[in-house]
């Protein structure tokens, strides 16, 4: 019981915390938005697994070595 007692006094003398107005102002409309910008559907992929993110990883390194060695042949042709 002074647990809570405690809790609550000190979240009534914390200070509060900052708001920043713009997150509460911004109201988005569709009126200013054209017919393409309404129907953008996002492909990012939220689930992947570490495991995952590491074999793309290791793609894109093998492409970038792949793209250095052939920029440094056609600097030598």
């Amino acid at each position: 019981m002074e647990l809570k007692q405690s809790l609550s006094t000190h979240v009534e003398t914390e200070k509060p915390l900052r708001r920043y107005g713009a997150v509460e102002e911004t109201a988005w409309t569709a009126e200013g938005l054209g017919r393409n910008q309404l129907d953008i559907i996002s492909m990012a992929e939220t689930t992947m697994m570490p495991e995952e993110i590491e074999l793309e990883m290791a793609k894109i390194q093998r492409l970038r070595e792949v793209l250095v060695r052939r920029e440094s042949e056609l600097r030598f042709m």
